[in-house]
């Protein structure tokens, strides 16, 4: 009997190929964290686990002080936060342009008007 693939494993299985990142189903951060890492989100030097449910359950940020607010679950004993210069992250402006859609070949956009969805009261 096989195994139904849930929809965050589809998701992932399908983006991963891309090479764009690991893909979540559940991007936004958990609101039980404090608002100075709501704000930013998920950011670079971010230490977490990937849930089943295709969240981020964030523990640190590698890159941040001991002290600094969005640190405040703590972090390893012996703690040294690594510095990134200018030439540690690689940047490529315009590589996604606003609204473009990231898929594979079979997936395809249809837009459908108010009347052949049905109104939704």
């Amino acid at each position: 009997m096989a195994v139904e693939e849930s929809p965050s494993d589809t998701y992932a299985r399908l983006l991963l190929p891309k090479k764009q990142g690991y893909p979540l189903w559940l991007p936004e951060p958990n609101e039980n964290l404090p608002l100075d890492y709501r704000s930013i989100g998920v950011d670079i030097g971010d230490v977490g686990i990937i849930t089943s449910d295709g969240g981020f359950d964030f523990l640190f940020n590698i890159c941040r002080s001991v002290d600094d607010p969005v640190n405040w679950l703590g972090v390893p004993d012996g703690f040294v936060p690594l510095t990134l210069g200018p030439r540690d992250v690689r940047r490529l402006s315009g590589m996604h342009n606003v609204g473009t859609h990231i898929s594979s070949a079979r997936i395809y956009k249809v837009r459908l008007s108010q009347e052949e969805c049905g109104s939704v009261l």
